[in-house]
């Protein structure tokens, strides 16, 4: 697989892309539009069209929902854009109202993923001492309103979600 095909399944950014082209061939020229729209169709036929997968995400929210668990998409209000969601099935709700009160933690992780969200796992202790994920939020940011509001939703804070 060439260079530029390489760098493009691994999502490495164009200016990267062109510069270890650079490197790799420095007594040749890169047409910017041309290698774009190499790297594009690569994407494409690895990724598909929709490289975001937003409706797929919006279908698995909705069957969670109808299954007993808990989705809520974060939409900014300016862009009308997804800028992050609280995830939690009908498993990992039960495990949270049974064992989340007794001790629970949350840490967030940082550019770990295409759209530099911060995944913040939400994780309890039965009473065997056995860890379980009782939930999960990806978030702009690791701000207080964002994880009181996924405690909130998932059942771990002391108040519920609709007495805010």
């Amino acid at each position: 697989m060439s260079l530029e095909k390489k760098g493009a399944v691994l999502c490495i950014g164009m200016a990267h892309i062109e510069e270890t082209l650079r490197i790799s061939y420095p007594k040749r020229d890169f047409h910017k539009t041309l290698l774009r729209n190499m790297v594009n169709d690569k994407r494409d036929e690895v990724f598909g069209k929709d490289r975001h997968n937003v409706n797929r995400v919006m279908e698995l929210g909705r069957k969670c929902i109808q299954s007993g668990g808990v989705f809520e998409p974060e939409i900014c209000p300016d862009t009308m854009r997804l800028v992050g969601f609280h995830y939690q099935t009908e498993r990992q709700h039960a495990y949270a109202h049974r064992f989340g009160s007794y001790f629970s933690t949350a840490d967030g992780t940082h550019d770990t993923n295409l759209h530099r969200l911060i995944c913040v796992p939400y994780v309890c202790r039965c009473s065997l001492g056995i860890s379980h994920l009782i939930g999960v939020g990806y978030h702009p940011s690791e701000s207080s309103p964002n994880i009181i509001r996924s405690l909130k939703l998932f059942g771990i804070s002391a108040i519920p979600a609709g007495d805010e």
